[in-house]
């Protein structure tokens, strides 16, 4: 039995932890048994690598369409982890410092943008380290979070889940090009979420460029027998 053929396939598997260890607790099962019969490589072959046989086991499912206000109210969320963060600097740096806090993210900003080595004092550093964590945590924590888990904080508070169009976990690449607006463009936002409006399945223009989707997660159990089809 390949333990790792089985990894990957629980990897590829989008949905909440007990059906992604249901499917893959089925598919082990089956392939046993082809084992048994000596007909697992000829099982394998027709499975093919184990992101397409997360499809076959995907094949059919309802996906079920996040409603654009639930989308939007978990961004807010993932928003508002890192500029509490910045803006509990400021309050603690306005009461502790006068109005020096009030100016540091913007003597921040001047100096990266001239090049000078700033002389930073000991709230200002720490303004500034939060400063960068909350970008961090914006472009790189909350796109590993998607990649590996399918949400990150405000999607998992709301029930919500990225998957792709054939409701399997998404590529890294994918989440990447779902996320380029939400980093990068700015006004351009409004254009890319006008797109989710008018789609039957409220999908951002990025979205539609991933061939990504959030859902509202499984509430139910996976349909019984399901590898019986994906291996037929």
């Amino acid at each position: 039995m390949n333990e790792n053929y089985l990894k990957e396939f629980e990897r590829w598997t989008a949905g909440p932890r007990s059906r992604r260890e249901a499917l893959s607790l089925e598919l082990q099962q089956h392939l046993r048994e082809a084992e048994a019969a000596g007909e697992l490589g000829s099982t394998l072959d027709r499975l093919g690598p184990p992101r397409d046989a997360a499809k076959a086991f995907a094949a059919g499912r309802d996906l079920r369409p996040a409603p654009l206000a639930r989308r939007i109210a978990a961004a807010l969320i993932d928003f508002a982890i890192p500029a509490s963060i910045v803006l509990a600097v400021v309050v603690i740096g306005t009461i502790a410092g006068g109005d020096d806090a009030g100016r540091l993210l913007w003597e921040f900003g001047e100096d990266v943008a001239e090049e000078r080595e700033p002389v930073w004092g000991t709230l200002q550093s720490i303004a500034a380290a939060a400063a960068v964590g909350a970008f961090l945590w914006w472009v790189a924590g909350l796109t590993i979070m998607e990649w590996r888990f399918g949400r990150g904080p405000g999607k998992a508070a709301l029930g919500l889940r990225v998957v792709t169009e054939e409701a399997t976990a998404p590529s890294f690449g994918q989440v990447v090009v779902r996320r380029l607006t939400l980093v990068f463009s700015g006004p351009l936002q409004i254009v890319d979420w006008a797109f989710a409006l008018f789609d039957p399945r409220r999908q951002r223009a990025v979205e539609k460029l991933a061939r990504t989707i959030v859902t509202q997660d499984e509430t139910a159990e996976p349909r019984p027998s399901v590898a019986a089809g994906a291996l037929a």
